[in-house]
């Protein structure tokens, strides 16, 4: 069987500037637990930016006929919000796979993971995310380029 050519992007950082959210959501909290209630809700994705460059880089890959799979650490109950925000900002997304709920790991742990399941179906060529300790896991061991977004 003959595996899919695929491109992976990660969201928050890397495809969307969510940094007026994390503003908000930091001023109205006063704990851990309730800054990642409100983070990760669709409460204020309406603040969201895209990351122009680096969507365009998805929809120049999308056009060679690439698959571009986002892996976000988004849970899926942000997923109306999300797909909201693919359509706005046209990001050219082929397949989403979200965090599981109480799913508590880093993002490395969680991402390596999900990517090793995704190598089944995709010949995956390169990853792109905000995080330098989720690329270098990626690389080290997957041995697939990850690199930082390009802003």
């Amino acid at each position: 069987m003959e595996k899919t050519e695929a491109y992976v992007f990660d969201l928050d950082g890397t495809l969307i500037d969510n940094s007026e959210r994390l503003e908000r959501c930091k001023a109205e909290t006063t704990t851990k637990s309730e800054f990642w209630q409100c983070f990760l809700s669709c409460k204020y994705t309406n603040l969201d930016k895209p990351i122009r460059n680096m969507i365009w880089l998805a929809q120049e890959y999308a056009a060679q006929n690439f698959r571009i799979i986002i892996l976000t650490g988004r849970p899926w109950t942000m997923e109306m919000c999300t797909l909201e925000q693919l359509e706005k900002f046209s990001i050219p997304a082929s397949g989403i796979y979200y965090r599981p709920e109480k799913d508590y790991r880093k993002a490395a742990q969680f991402k390596v993971e999900v990517l090793k399941q995704m190598l089944e179906y995709y010949d995956i060529k390169a990853v792109y995310d905000d995080e330098e300790e989720v690329r270098k896991a990626i690389q080290e061991q997957l041995k697939i380029p990850a690199y930082p977004p390009i802003k």
